[in-house]
């Protein structure tokens, strides 16, 4: 962002606590993705990049982005291709399951 002006008014985006705790735990999954898909996201106009820490609310998994290769048995294999209406050969081993 170069306009200098649109940079300065960024800092009205961030995200204040609604209490006096000064505590940022209170910041949670659910603030976050709220604030950052409600406030920060819309107020980007043009390609952004956005750096976050390693906090554990910018990194939630949630089950249903498994990935096939974070299947460990071929069972979840095969209910993962399944799932996905995926068709495959039931005798087939997990190493041409991955492939």
């Amino acid at each position: 962002m170069s306009n200098p002006d649109a940079l300065a008014s960024l800092r009205m985006l961030a995200w204040y606590s609604k209490t006096n705790s000064h505590d940022y735990h209170e910041m949670n999954r659910k603030h976050f993705l709220d604030w950052f898909t409600n406030t920060l996201m819309p107020a980007l106009d043009c390609p952004s990049v956005i750096v976050m820490d390693n906090a554990p609310y910018h990194n939630t998994k949630i089950k249903e982005s498994a990935s096939l290769k974070t299947c460990n048995t071929r069972g979840d294999i095969c209910a993962w291709l399944s799932k996905r209406g995926v068709t495959y050969h039931h005798n087939e081993i997990k190493a041409k399951l991955l492939q």
